[in-house]
């Protein structure tokens, strides 16, 4: 599974004390769940500082913003698709594809898109 990074500034160094983010749990590549179960895809980070881990949403890079009810982002950084009633199927969020990406001041990493696939 390939992972992309980049320097987010000129400045960024790496040194003993600061560490960019590397996956410590990376999501599935593809996601399959129903309206009766929850669905949790994790992605956890680690690094110095500590990164902030988001989900976008591709290919367009807009941050997926909790839905009420059909989607959120746990503290851990897990991707929460919570039991939804059949008629709140949204194909914008239970069919879409996703990217993890940590950050931090030294780095920026992005994992490879993950498609969700809700029913």
């Amino acid at each position: 599974m390939a992972c992309f990074s980049r320097r987010t500034g000129a400045d960024s160094v790496r040194t003993a004390e600061q560490e960019g983010p590397r996956f410590h749990e990376e999501p599935p590549v593809l996601v399959e769940f129903t309206n009766a179960k929850e669905a949790v895809v994790p992605c956890q980070a680690v690094g110095r500082p500590s990164p902030t881990v988001r989900w976008i949403k591709l290919p367009d890079g807009v941050a997926a913003a909790e839905v009420p009810g059909l989607r959120y982002v746990r503290p851990d950084g897990s991707l929460v698709f919570p039991k939804f009633a059949p008629k709140d199927f949204r194909q914008d969020v239970h069919a879409t594809l996703y990217r993890c990406v940590a950050t931090n001041s030294v780095w920026l990493r992005r994992q490879p898109g993950r498609q969700s696939q809700g029913r």
